[in-house]
C-alpha cells in the first residue's frame, strides 16, 4: 500500500492511533503519522545512544529496547518533540520490551528477561533478572507469566506472579532459533527462526508442548496474530499469513515479499505494518 524509507534499520513497529512507533536501529525511535495509511509521514525522531530494536507504547511514553543502551523512556505527549526522559542501564544489550502494568518486561542478550518498575517512568528501576546464562529475543506477557522466545534456547514460561522474583516455570525446546512469541487462545506461536511458525499449548504453563507448525521459507522474526490468522515476519521472506483455524494444522494463504528483511510487524485492522530494515517501514 505504502512505504516510508526510514534512515537506519527497522527492526520493530507499534501503531497506536494516528502514529506508527519505529525501532529504527541506529537511527532511534521514528514517529510516523498513518492517519491515512496510503501515505505515511514522518512526524518526529529521538535518537537513543544504542540500537533501537523493540518498542512498546503506554500513553504518554515510548519504551524502548535500545540494545547496548538498555531500556530508554521517551515521552511522546508531543509527537514533533519526542524526548528522552529515563533510562535504565542496568537492563544490557536489551532486544525486546512489551509493558504490563507498572512493569516492563525486557528480553535480551545473556539476561533473558529483566523485570523493570516503570511506575516513575522518568527513574525506571531495575527489580530483578531471570536467565543470566540464556538470550532473550523476543518476549509476551500474559496474565502471571511471560513467555520469552530464547533463540537456540527455544520457549521460557517465566512465572512473574512476583515481579521481585520471576521464576522458570517451564519450556520447550523448538527444533529452531526462536525470535518472537504471541500468545492467544492457550496457544504460543513462536516465529522459529528456519523452522517457520510453531504452535505450542501453553494452557497448562508447566508443560508446553507442540501441537502444530508451519514451515515458512525463510527464517521467521517475528509474529503476530489477530482471530484466525497468524502474520509472520520472515527476515528475507517478507509478510506470511498463515490460517490457524485449526491451531493442529496451520495452512499458508499468502505473502507479500518485502523490499527489505522482515523483522518485526504488527497488524491494526486492514493493514500490516512491517519493519523491514533497510527498507524502513
Amino acid at each position: 500500500v505504502s512505504s516510508y524509507d526510514t534512515w537506519g534499520n527497522a527492526y520493530d513497529v507499534v501503531v497506536s492511533g494516528k502514529y506508527a512507533y519505529v525501532a529504527d536501529g541506529s537511527a532511534g525511535l521514528w514517529l510516523i503519522g498513518v492517519t491515512d495509511p496510503t501515505r505515511p509521514a514522518a512526524v518526529g525522531r529521538c535518537d537513543t545512544p544504542g540500537t533501537a530494536r523493540g518498542v512498546a507504547v503506554a500513553w504518554p511514553y515510548v519504551y524502548v529496547a535500545d540494545d547496548s543502551g538498555g531500556l530508554r523512556v521517551v515521552n511522546i505527549s508531543n509527537p514533533i518533540l519526542p524526548m528522552e526522559m529515563g533510562h535504565c542501564d542496568e537492563v544490557q544489550r536489551a532486544y525486546d520490551v512489551v509493558v504490563a502494568g507498572s512493569y516492563a518486561y525486557v528480553a535480551g542478550k545473556h539476561k533473558t528477561l529483566c523485570v523493570v518498575d516503570i511506575s516513575m517512568p522518568a527513574t525506571p528501576t531495575l527489580v530483578a533478572c531471570y536467565g543470566v546464562y540464556l538470550d532473550g529475543i523476543g518476549v509476551a506477557v500474559v496474565g502471571n507469566y511471560a513467555y520469552v522466545a530464547a533463540d537456540s534456547s527455544g520457549l521460557r514460561v517465566v512465572d512473574v506472579s512476583d515481579p521481585a522474583n520471576p521464576t522458570e516455570m517451564s519450556f520447550y525446546n523448538t527444533p529452531g532459533s526462536a525470535a518472537s512469541v504471541a500468545v492467544a487462545g492457550g496457544r504460543a506461536y513462536v516465529a522459529d527462526g528456519s523452522r517457520g511458525l510453531r504452535v505450542v499449548v501453553v494452557s497448562n504453563p508447566a508443560a508446553p508442548a507442540e501441537l502444530g507448525s508451519y514451515e515458512t521459507p525463510a527464517d521467521a522474526t517475528g509474529v503476530v496474530v489477530t482471530g484466525d490468522y497468524a502474520y509472520v515476519a520472515n527476515r528475507a521472506g517478507g509478510l506470511w499469513v498463515v490460517d490457524i483455524l485449526n491451531p493442529a494444522v496451520p495452512v499458508g494463504l499468502g505473502f507479500y515479499d518485502t523490499p527489505g528483511y522482515a523483522y518485526g510487524l504488527t497488524v491494526v485492522g486492514d493493514y500490516a505494518y512491517v519493519a523491514a530494515y533497510g527498507s524502513g517501514l
